[in-house]
């Protein structure tokens, strides 16, 4: 009977009975069933621990049954944790939602605790969002977060994603790119505000050889991310026709300005034209060693105009002892000594 199957010796027995007493037990019942959980779990036996974790939260299970809940979120054994992380979800119980994050980061619970997370759906959109962005979050669960929201795929998913400053971290730029491509290819009528995109850069101070998957990533926010793909490849193939018709399909689909920042990372291009379309672009001017290092100088960097003013008098530019003696005047001591030291050496010179 059922009694001797809720103290059998095998583990699998009780557990099955244990979940026969929860589905039919009424709520007059609701007391006994809370206790005899409790039994069970106290009893300690991996197997009985495990039981327990999986009744809570169904939805024939009383209430009572969530103070357990907790402890098995933090139990030694792998299979209870997991188990009471999806009871977590079923319940909807905030109070686990630290315990889900933590999960993230470690290797045996990451599958449910990603799976928890997302049974949220868009409940738990703004929490993760807030850890996201949070600089003062642990950095491996920040990297974390982004393929949580690319599996909720909703807008406000996406608009937390689009949250995120790139540049401070190379790998969190890289799983939200990841992840916002992954919601871009989704069936789904999502909108990714080209304004958002600029915001977070397209990565125009990375080098090819470098940024180019990041590059080519946000690219594919922007337009159609097969065709982005296919340029993408296009441009690593060994044949130039190859990776000429990449050229031509990028010049000839990308606005201006995406034009001018991506084509002078291209090795395909010629030099001059790469050159002229960086400067043009990034707004920069051929410059005189002599102009470099007067524009140092004058400038607001102490560091920058000290080290200018030793090149000059390391290099004997004599042309610059006007500008040299103009350090000489100024209120940073390592400025004033450095401007001394180099209209020394030039006077000797």
């Amino acid at each position: 009977n059922l009694e001797s199957m809720l103290t059998s010796p095998i583990g699998r027995v009780r557990a099955s009975a244990l979940q026969v007493v929860v589905q039919h037990a009424g709520r007059s019942e609701a007391s006994r069933v809370v206790e005899l959980a409790h039994a069970f779990h106290e009893r300690g036996d991996v197997s009985d621990r495990r039981a327990v974790a999986r009744i809570i939260g169904l939805p024939e299970a009383p209430a009572g049954l969530e103070s357990l809940l907790h402890a098995s979120l933090i139990d030694p054994d792998d299979g209870v944790r997991q188990a009471a992380m999806a009871a977590a979800a079923r319940t909807g119980n905030r109070a686990a939602i630290p315990r889900l994050l933590a999960g993230l980061t470690h290797r045996q619970d990451r599958v449910a605790a990603q799976a928890a997370l997302v049974a949220w759906g868009e409940r738990i959109v703004g929490t993760l969002g807030d850890h996201l962005l949070d600089p003062n979050t642990d950095s491996r669960l920040r990297r974390k977060i982004p393929r949580v929201l690319a599996l909720i795929a909703t807008q406000d998913a996406v608009n937390q994603l689009m949250r995120v400053p790139m540049h401070q971290d190379r790998r969190l730029d890289l799983a939200v790119l990841k992840a916002l491509n992954r919601i871009r290819i989704a069936p789904l009528p999502l909108v990714f505000p080209s304004e958002s995109v600029t915001r977070q850069g397209r990565a125009l101070d990375e080098r090819i050889e470098h940024g180019q998957d990041r590059l080519f990533r946000r690219l594919a926010l922007l337009y159609p991310p097969r065709e982005i793909h296919l340029a993408f490849l296009g441009l690593a193939d060994a044949r130039i026709k190859t990776r000429a018709r990449a050229v031509e399909y990028l010049a000839s689909t990308l606005n201006p300005t995406d034009r001018m920042s991506v084509l002078p990372l291209v090795d395909l291009l010629p030099d001059e034209e790469r050159v002229n379309n960086a400067a043009s672009y990034f707004r920069f001017r051929d410059r005189t060693p002599e102009t470099a290092l007067s524009e140092l100088i004058a400038g607001s960097d102490p560091w920058l105009a000290a080290c200018a003013l030793f090149v000059i008098g390391e290099s004997g530019l004599s042309g610059l002892l006007s500008i040299a003696e103009r350090g000489i005047e100024s209120d940073e001591p390592l400025v004033h000594d450095t401007a001394r030291w180099a209209t020394a050496r030039l006077a000797m010179d």
